[in-house]
């Protein structure tokens, strides 16, 4: 039994591995620079919450954040939709080329 468990660690921890350095360490860098003033080239110098401060009091944002929102629910409204016509049809026996789609 111990065994088994040293061979799930064995293969879990490669793949532990590739997503701490491909998702985990970028989301704390850009958490790091986002209390930075940095223009990409030089170096960071921080600011604290001063780039935040900005953020909430500019109207574009709040725009932007409705538009984003807005287009979430209608493609998850079109996304569900469109799969609940195609499971009917799929349902339905006289449909042509059902294998195809299963």
């Amino acid at each position: 039994m111990l065994g088994n468990k040293r061979v799930i660690a064995l293969f879990t921890l490669p793949a532990l591995l590739v997503f701490t350095v491909v998702v985990f360490y970028p989301i704390l860098q850009t958490l790091q620079k986002s209390f930075c003033e940095w223009d990409g080239l030089s170096e960071a110098v921080f600011n604290g919450i001063e780039n935040y401060q900005e953020l909430f009091t500019d109207d574009l944002f709040y725009e932007s954040l409705k538009n984003g929102i807005i287009f979430a629910l209608i493609l998850v409204v079109f996304q569900m939709g469109t799969a609940t016509l195609l499971m009917f049809a799929l349902m339905n026996n006289k449909i042509p080329f059902k294998r195809f789609f299963r």
